[in-house]
């Protein structure tokens, strides 16, 4: 369901090519806009935000997954901290894996079709196999019976249950890899769950550098554990998804 707040919008574009070979891409954003939102340089990339008003989210942190296409499997991840009315880039950006057939379209994903939902949503607890980090967010501890339940058919879809399952579509979450060693929980289609749109959206630790996931955001560990300790939950953390096309035209939009 979405929420009633005002878009918060990001817009992006490529400010210079990092191969000096290559031409830099066009500046799609104009001067008027420009004058009107904060802006942050990042690795070539020259991110333009838009505050929000009074009547936005209360939220302090953000993190932004993008990539520069639906179907890419690749994507970049970058964390951003309000101080003093400011924004400020303050997780560093790093290279992701995203699901094995890019980002669904806003309102697009369903469960099984390996795509990212994209759009703005809540962050819930961080999880993992032992609860030995620096975190201020709340920690799951995994244990053998905690599953994610991913059967549409299920009372108790797209929910993390304490109790074992024999439905093969559900996710046992202490797992024999590496995957939720730690992890941090998308609240996408979990505020008032709707049958078939997807479950289980996780950022989490990738299987290996470059390999898609089937819906979720992963990168390297330790970039996981620094996100997890980089969280604070009186600042109302946040996530926002989609494509660089998508976050241009201020199409991505809370759910």
């Amino acid at each position: 369901m979405r929420l009633n707040f005002t878009l918060l919008t990001f817009l992006l574009f490529i400010a210079c090519s990092q191969n000096n070979n290559e031409a830099p891409e066009k500046n799609i954003v104009s001067t008027t806009a420009r004058e009107k939102v904060d802006t942050l340089k990042v690795d070539g990339l020259e991110s333009f935000i838009l505050l929000p008003d009074s009547t936005s989210s209360s939220s302090e942190q953000i993190i932004l997954v993008y990539n520069d296409g639906i179907s890419n499997t690749i994507g970049k991840l970058m964390g951003f901290e309000k101080t003093d009315d400011n924004w400020q880039k303050s997780f560093t950006p790093s290279t992701v894996n995203i699901g094995k057939n890019g980002f669904a379209s806003e309102g697009k994903k369903r469960e099984g079709d390996g795509k990212t939902p994209s759009g703005i949503f809540k962050i819930g607890s961080a999880f993992g196999y032992e609860d030995n980090l620096e975190n201020e967010i709340n920690f799951i501890e995994l244990d053998n019976n905690h599953y994610w339940i991913s059967n549409p058919e299920s009372d108790d879809y797209n929910k993390l249950v304490e109790y074992i399952s024999s439905d093969r579509q559900d996710e046992k979450m202490r797992r024999n890899d590496h995957l939720y060693k730690y992890g941090i929980i998308i609240r996408y289609n979990m505020d008032e769950v709707v049958k078939n749109l997807g479950s289980a959206i996780f950022i989490h630790v990738e299987r290996r550098e470059g390999s898609p996931t089937a819906g979720c955001v992963s990168f390297e560990e330790e970039k996981v554990v620094e996100l997890i300790e980089w969280l604070r939950p009186e600042k109302n953390p946040i996530i926002m998804m989609g494509t660089q096309k998508e976050i241009f035209q201020g199409r991505i939009r809370w759910y």
